[in-house]
């Protein structure tokens, strides 16, 4: 048996798609922060997927900021009612964005055209 260090790749968010995500989780009310191009996300297979096709993994703000994650803190504020609406509000974006990709033919374009160059 040969071990692999880390079989998941980093998530590379496609910078067009991003873009929507954050137009539309500002409209909600929910800045996002400054993001990369490459971001470690911990161990998801979502990096693998991003080198197959166009793809974002935003990340939701559930707790203060300087919390870890996988601790009793975190856990506390993960079941209170803003993490609540911070999920809910995540999930709209991501939905909006996929209208954004069904209803502007340009958005699909420019994010393969993008993903393409990668």
């Amino acid at each position: 048996m040969t071990w692999i260090p880390n079989g998941y790749a980093e998530v590379v968010d496609n910078r067009v798609l991003l873009d929507r995500y954050a137009a539309n989780s500002e409209e909600l009310g929910r800045p996002i922060f400054a993001t990369t191009e490459k971001q470690v996300v911990g161990s998801t297979d979502m990096g693998n997927i991003s080198y197959l096709v166009p793809g974002i993994h935003p990340m939701i703000k559930t707790a203060p900021t300087g919390t870890a994650i996988h601790t009793e803190d975190f856990a506390r504020f993960a079941v209170s009612e803003e993490a609540d609406r911070a999920v809910l509000d995540g999930a709209k974006a991501m939905a909006l964005t996929v209208v954004d990709c069904w209803t502007d033919a340009t958005v699909l374009q420019a994010a393969n055209e993008e993903f393409a160059a990668f």
